[in-house]
């Protein structure tokens, strides 16, 4: 009997040795609908962010449960850790000192948009202070438009989908979102006709994933997976390849 006991004690060892690990999932957090980057298709999301995301984690041989919130819960949710990681983050002071932020992965636009016609010329965004400017809760453009003296903000919307239809309603005389976004949902909403940029951006730099200050250690293997996959091209092939997609982006210039 204790032969019989011996013999499956090592074929339990033998097999615990051999069977593929088991890999490690976290969950991340994200807008849904901010096309081309994240936006639901036939029930799954697809997008830039998620290719870029997606070619990361497999790096670090990470599975990901992907959640998609307004953007005031993203930032919630990392803050309560009920999530590993969110995207994408701009990098200002003050979201550097709440969370660990890893990249850059990818360049974001962050532009002004009003109703077609539209003709406004301004050196600051204090300049603005005759308008009512439409932006998301909790969306961190840069800390000049963040923090400017006068500046009348709507921070009413929840997502740039409602920036868009505020400003088609003329709830409010300007918006501020990415400027790729506000470009595919205008398009998808059949009103890119009725919104116009305007020369000036809000902002253009990197974008990077935003861990909670526990998560060192993730972000850490994410940081050195990231890198890898830099070197190796695979980053760059991705982003060749938006940019193939999407030659037709707004022209916005500074």
């Amino acid at each position: 009997m204790l032969k019989k006991y011996f013999y499956i004690f090592y074929a339990f060892l033998l097999y615990s040795a051999v069977r593929p690990a088991v890999a490690e999932t976290w969950t991340m957090v994200s807008e849904d609908d901010v096309p081309p980057f994240v936006s639901i298709e036939q029930g799954r999301k697809v997008g830039l962010d998620v290719d870029l995301m997606g070619a990361v984690l497999h790096e670090a041989k990470v599975e990901a449960q992907h959640r998609g919130v307004p953007w005031n819960r993203v930032m919630q949710m990392l803050d309560r850790g009920k999530a590993d990681l969110g995207f994408p983050f701009v990098d200002t002071p003050a979201i550097r000192a709440k969370y660990i932020l890893v990249g850059p992965y990818r360049n974001g636009r962050s532009a002004l948009a009003g109703v077609a016609g539209t003709r406004i010329e301004f050196k600051e965004f204090g300049d603005l202070k005759r308008f009512v400017v439409a932006t998301v809760q909790g969306y961190a453009y840069s800390p000049e438009f963040d923090t400017a003296t006068g500046l009348r903000k709507d921070q009413t919307a929840t997502s740039q989908l409602l920036l868009l239809k505020k400003l088609i309603a003329e709830r409010d005389d300007l918006i501020a979102g990415d400027a790729d976004t506000l470009k595919v949902l205008a398009e998808r909403e059949g009103v890119a006709r009725r919104i116009a940029f305007l020369p000036h951006l809000v902002e253009e730099g990197p974008r990077y994933v935003a861990f909670p200050k526990d998560r060192a250690d993730k972000a850490d293997q994410f940081r050195a997976a990231l890198e890898r996959v830099r070197a190796q091209g695979e980053l760059d092939q991705i982003l060749d390849h938006w940019r193939d997609q999407h030659a037709d982006a707004p022209q916005v210039g500074q």
